[in-house]
């Protein structure tokens, strides 16, 4: 049930396997083998109240997405302010995998709303 082989795997596929993954977790059920083998990590401090945080890429991985607390923010709309929630996220990865133009354009279409 991991998320082993994603690359060839349907998004429906990896969908599931997340939903039971997650619900495994919240039931305190997740085996050692639940979390090895994989090679991307998305991870979240923000529970603990982080506006920021870089988390470290643990061998074989090659990145990790770090999801920091949600906060509101005042942005400029046209000629108005708005305060609109934010998400800080940070993507780290091994430049032996991956260059910095590949992180930016996984980052790129990333949208939380």
């Amino acid at each position: 049930m991991t998320l082993q082989a994603a690359d060839r795997q349907t998004s429906d596929e990896i969908s599931k396997s997340i939903v039971k993954l997650a619900k495994r977790s919240r039931e305190q059920k997740l085996s050692r083998a639940d979390s090895e083998g994989d090679t991307f990590t998305v991870t979240s401090l923000g529970i603990h109240g982080g506006t920021g945080f870089t988390a470290l890429i643990k061998f074989p991985e090659v990145a990790i997405l770090d999801i920091s607390s949600v906060y509101n923010k005042v942005v400029a709309f046209g000629s108005d302010a708005i305060v609109k929630p934010v998400v800080p996220l940070s993507l780290s990865y091994d430049f032996r995998a991956v260059d910095g133009l590949m992180g930016a354009r996984f980052m790129r279409p990333i949208r939380i709303s």
